[in-house]
């Protein structure tokens, strides 16, 4: 579903961009499992301005790439960074369609830079986790316990898939701590409307459900009957005093035309 979803992407992504989405590390992933629509997402991003650009500015750095020695320098340069480039991305820098060129040149200095890029993005990971962790923990005792959305919307920069893939025992925790905080909530509104029943006079469905915080659609759609009931008992009542109204108006009419 990710996969056709990507196909209609505007621009179409990357094989790698869907790959990483969906926690796979390498595109072989995908390949693997999904080989026709493999090709369709590989052909649609061949065919973006990024990609031909990309394309262009790796022949334009193969044309004035520098000597091996000059290379070796590039690559030391990098790997004094607190986080690498990728291998591929260091490669096409240089104008090497793929990291396994650059790689076979300078083996050493490679292994060097992808275990230090490595050990830098295990380490944001961490931390991306401990915080994840620390917001998902105080949600769980928030009160009113919160919706899981609204969680989701507070990791700014994490999706569900993220959260859910990573914390799914606090993911569940979290929806069903809100859904039995639901429950309880419509109960109360179903024991205020039957109270409502008892009022005298009574009161429209309307004034009872800004009392109660919910709107009237959603009593209805909870408590159909119920609410009908109140609603025909207003009505009524209603009615009746309108009857009462006009009664005593024709009477006080009489009354003053007798008197005149």
């Amino acid at each position: 579903e990710h996969m056709e979803a990507a196909l209609l992407e505007t621009p179409p992504p990357s094989l790698i961009e869907v790959a990483q989405r969906l926690g796979y590390r390498h595109i072989a992933s995908l390949r693997n499992k999904f080989p026709e629509l493999f090709k369709k997402i590989g052909a649609n991003y061949r065919a973006t301005e990024k990609y031909l650009s990309g394309r262009k500015s790796r022949s334009a750095a193969a044309g004035s790439r520098p000597d091996k020695d000059g290379q070796r320098k590039v690559i030391e340069m990098e790997l004094a960074q607190p986080c690498p480039a990728s291998l591929r991305a260091l490669a096409h820098r240089l104008g090497y369609v793929s990291g396994f060129d650059l790689k076979l040149k300078f083996p050493d200095l490679c292994d060097a830079l992808l275990e230090k890029r490595r050990e830098y993005l295990q380490k944001e990971m961490a931390e991306r986790l401990r915080v994840c962790r620390q917001g998902l923990e105080a949600a769980m005792t928030e009160e009113p316990p919160p919706m899981f959305i609204s969680v989701l919307r507070r990791s700014k920069g994490i999706n569900e898939w993220y959260l859910r893939k990573y914390f799914a025992e606090e993911c569940r925790s979290i929806s069903l701590r809100y859904i039995e905080y639901r429950k309880k909530q419509m109960k109360e509104a179903e024991d205020r409307l039957l109270q409502s029943l008892q009022e005298n006079p009574p009161r429209s469905l309307n004034q009872i459900s800004k009392e109660i915080g919910y709107s009237c659609h959603t009593l209805v759609n909870h408590y159909p009957e119920i609410s009908r009931s109140i609603m025909d008992r207003y009505e009524s009542y209603a009615r009746n005093l309108v009857a009462k109204k006009m009664k005593a108006r024709l009477i006080n009419t009489a009354i003053r035309s007798l008197e005149a």
